[in-house]
């Protein structure tokens, strides 16, 4: 006899004898449960259910179907066997058997799975324990974020720890590509949460030759809903140790920054070191702290641990800590400042420290077309060696903003720079002051071409400029800094500007605005010349940026020498990009020699490419076309999956070759790279 959707209530009131029902055994929980099955027995003396045949046993949100049950009512004990499934939001539980108790919420599960969509994460085990909601003991398990019955990755070990929505932690764990062990990891804490959670990050692996062999590993930490760390631990074979951390904190809506601190304690030099702060507060509306500093202890830390270009090639590093408070249009900041050459031992001309600014912007005298600003600082200049002394700034202005005709504009500037200065090594002060004048006449004339769904904005900006500073050397003037000398200025320059923009609708009907084409021609007539040998002519710059298509840019920056008659300094650079992930970048800078600048002729090229999904290549070159040889070539292999991805890059340079392995695996975070990036990372 086959039995469909019996009520337990029902089921008492059928079975169980009447002296029974007057005092009757109910389960702990308050929550009704409803059995189905083909058939259904009842132990009247125990209490005890059998089902089977297509069991589905319901308590609420709780789901159990097997091919056989046993329930006891009194204890709700379950234990169901063959093809079982249990589900409740948000977790899936299945097995050869199951144990589960409905009152406590706990149970076992044997040749069995677990999976929990909202994090993606999928556990198989010989036993699984339900010590509580959301806690979890694994035996002989793996776990996965993959989908399918033969993962591209798991994490295996004899016992681990699961907390859902916290982490999972395990000792002596195997990293397992498919079916076959590939890494071994003595500790692993992996989050199994959206939100941050502490745990081992993905180590990274690699050679080189400046460094040896190197294994990278990071711990990230959760410090709060508002701050975090991490901590590094680098083996680096040829150079020592390397041990670090970073802190990133926010407080409230108006302070946050990041502090890093990378030392690595060498075998047989001095210990390198690192640090790098950077801080916002904001106090109140008008007052506001910025702290952005930077330091290393040694002139090659960036060519040991620098991984690009812009790392290794360092010239200073430059630490700023700025207080800045504003009244309207009026302004205080008071500023410490401090460079580190590292190209010589020898230390900076200067170091600015402190130095106090303050500026008020152009305010307008009353109805007038007139404007007034002032600018002033108070600078006090150290260094490790040799002279020191302060200098104070004061420049005030009469601004003239107005229009003669209409569409054209005519502004003028009109300030007085006075310097006092104070050397107190050699206990003499000198003071100067010069005035400066600035004009400038500027128009724009336009055209639209076209209508409707396209139009074109066509624009010429021609633009008249004059200046006029005088000389303002004085014979005991220090020498502190590129203000305190000025040349004499008498000059008249132009200004060709021209633009195209465009506007049409996409497919989708919105409308689309880019600008397509800008281009500007510049330079000066020398009137102040007394040499008639010499050419009055500046050199002739010329800007230009270019985007045919919404994806793709170009820019020029040319300087052409009229007296030569050709180019001196050319820079060059464009990219182009599509939505798949392919991507086309160079650059291109050639630079004769001049006065203190040595020539230049360099190509960059940057490749990356997606036509071999899932494999991701990119390829970066960096030539010296002026002595023929290579600077760097970088080569980027990026196999990416669904839920894991492996990375190698090699990298070729004068002083350095290395090659590089990082595994990404699905909810396990990747170590950031070597402390070259504690300077701006």
């Amino acid at each position: 006899m086959i039995m469909r959707t019996l009520c337990i209530a029902l089921l008492c009131l059928l079975l169980v004898p009447w002296s029974a029902v007057a005092a009757p055994a109910r389960p702990a929980s308050d929550t009704p449960v409803d059995l189905e099955a083909d058939q259904l027995n009842v132990d009247e003396v125990s209490g005890r259910y059998h089902a089977s045949g297509n069991v589905r046993l319901i308590q609420g949100d709780l789901q159990l179907t097997s091919d056989q049950l046993w329930w006891n009512q009194q204890t709700g004990a379950v234990e169901a066997n063959g093809d079982v499934h249990l589900t409740r939001p948000g977790e899936e539980l299945s097995g050869r058997k199951i144990n589960y108790n409905l009152q406590q919420g706990t149970g076992t599960v044997d040749d069995g799975e677990a999976y929990w969509p909202g994090k993606s994460l999928r556990l198989s085990a010989r036993r699984l324990e339900r010590l509580g909601p959301g806690r979890f003991r694994v035996y002989n398990g793996r776990f996965t974020v993959c989908e399918g019955k033969r993962p591209a990755w798991s994490i295996g070990s004899s016992l681990a720890e699961v907390t859902i929505g916290r982490y999972l932690t395990t000792k002596h764990a195997l990293i397992y590509i498919k079916d076959v062990p590939v890494f071994y990891l003595p500790y692993l804490a992996v989050s199994i949460k959206s939100e941050r959670e502490s745990g081992f990050l993905m180590p990274r692996i690699g050679l080189s030759e400046r460094r040896g062999s190197e294994f990278s590993a990071a711990w990230y930490q959760v410090l709060g809903r508002n701050m975090d760390a991490t901590f590094y631990l680098d083996h680096l074979s040829k150079l020592g140790t390397g041990t670090g951390f970073e802190y990133r904190y926010i407080f409230g809506r108006k302070q946050r920054g990041r502090f890093k601190l990378y030392t690595v304690f060498s075998r047989d030099a001095a210990n390198r070191w690192a640090l790098d702060w950077e801080h916002v507060s904001r106090f109140g509306e008008n007052l506001r702290l910025v702290v952005d500093t930077e330091y290393v202890n040694t002139r090659d830390y960036f060519t040991d641990f620098g991984e690009v270009a812009q790392e290794y090639n360092r010239q200073k590093v430059i630490s700023n800590i700025f207080v800045n408070q504003t009244w309207g249009k009026a302004s205080l900041t008071g500023q410490f400042k401090y460079i580190k050459d590292l190209e010589t031992a020898d230390p900076l001309p200067w170091q600015s420290a402190p130095k106090i600014d303050f500026s008020i912007a152009p305010l307008r005298l009353r109805q007038t077309p007139f404007y007034f600003s002032l600018q002033s600082s108070y600078d006090n200049f150290e260094r490790d060696k040799g002279a020191a002394g302060q200098r104070l700034t004061v420049r005030p202005t009469v601004e003239l903003h107005s229009y003669l005709l209409r569409g054209l504009e005519f502004n003028a500037e009109y300030g007085y720079r006075f310097r006092q200065y104070l050397q107190t090594d050699a206990d003499q002060s000198a003071s100067s002051g010069s005035d400066d004048f600035n004009a400038r006449l500027a128009s724009r004339i336009f055209r639209v071409y076209g209508s409707g769904q396209r139009s074109w904005l066509h624009s010429i900006e021609p633009e008249i400029k004059y200046s006029y500073a005088a000389d303002n050397q004085e014979p005991r003037q220090p020498d502190f800094d590129r203000f305190d000398h000025s040349e004499a200025v008498n000059s008249v320059g132009y200004s060709l500007a021209s633009r195209l923009s465009g506007k049409w609708r996409d497919a989708e009907g919105g409308v689309v605005r880019r600008e397509l084409l800008w281009l500007r021609l510049t330079q000066n007539y020398n009137l102040g010349l007394q040499d008639r040998a010499v050419n009055p002519f500046s050199d002739l710059r010329t800007e230009m940026v270019l985007r045919p298509t919404a994806n793709s840019r170009m820019r020029l920056d040319a300087y052409f020498d009229p007296e030569l008659g050709r180019f001196y300094d050319t820079t060059l650079s464009g990219n182009i990009r599509d939505m798949r992930g392919n991507r086309l970048q160079g650059s291109y800078h050639k630079r004769e020699a001049a006065e203190n600048l040595a020539p230049i002729d360099n190509a960059n090229i940057r490749i990356d490419t997606a036509l071999l999904k899932p494999l991701y290549l990119g390829y970066e070159q960096r030539y010296d076309l002026l002595e023929s040889k290579l600077l760097e070539q970088v080569i980027d292999l990026d196999f990416r999956r669904q839920c894991w991805g492996f990375k190698v890059t090699l990298r070729d340079r004068e002083e350095d070759r290395s090659i590089m392995f990082v595994l990404t695996l699905g909810g396990i975070g990747q170590t950031a790279d070597l402390g070259a990036n504690s300077g701006g990372s």
